[in-house]
């Protein structure tokens, strides 16, 4: 779905259309295709973007979307760096609380005072064109 020159409705058209495949072959299918909780993310992602561009559409017509910029990498992060503190022990409430604590300290640290530890990923090092700058991208 990362095409620079396609406009939003084309991008919002190919999700739709990777959607509606996607149900097609997850019913239609004896043996799983893919398994039910990657099906759900993925659904959800798809349903996520179309509600973003319709919400956009209505209440922000002259605003541009970047649908590569409506990620959940913030959270994703928080959940990576939770499992790290964590440790694997077992999720109750009082651990989980102490290393959500532990984790926003963390934050505190790679953002503010030193964002050079940040980890950099090493697909990111090959990509030539980074895709989440708005100014990559060159359609509507």
């Amino acid at each position: 779905f990362v095409y620079t020159d396609a406009s939003l409705v084309d991008q919002l058209e190919s999700i739709s259309e990777a959607a509606h495949t996607l149900l097609g072959l997850y019913q239609m299918s004896d043996l799983p295709v893919i398994a039910n909780q990657l099906y759900y993310d993925l659904q959800s992602t798809f349903a996520d973007a179309l509600f973003c561009g319709v919400k956009a559409s209505i209440y922000f017509p002259d605003k541009p979307l970047y649908l590569v910029q409506n990620g959940t990498d913030p959270l994703e992060r928080t959940f990576a760096r939770g499992r790290m503190v964590l440790n694997n022990q077992t999720d109750d409430a009082l651990s989980l609380t102490n290393a959500l604590s532990t984790i926003e300290e963390v934050d505190s640290v790679l953002t503010e005072k030193h964002p050079e530890w940040q980890h950099k990923t090493r697909a990111g090092k090959r990509v030539a064109l980074d895709y989440s700058n708005p100014a990559a991208w060159k359609a509507d």
